[in-house]
């Protein structure tokens, strides 16, 4: 097992796979304002906004 995958182990084992991609949901959100105020780059704002909103609802079906 890699490192990065023994480190997400831990996580979904500390906090749950409900909590974990809430976690991801909010990264990606974040990133997605980031790209879009320093970088004016909307097309890779609109991809992390795409990536954040398929986690949303797949985290809305799974645990809903």
């Amino acid at each position: 097992m890699t490192n990065t995958k023994h480190e997400l182990e831990k996580m979904i084992d500390y906090h749950g796979l409900p909590d974990v991609i809430r976690y991801i949901v909010e990264v990606c959100d974040e990133k997605a304002t980031h790209c879009l105020e320093n970088w004016q780059d909307k097309t890779l704002s609109k991809q992390w906004e795409k990536d954040a909103w398929t986690l949303k609802t797949a985290h809305r079906r799974l645990y809903s």
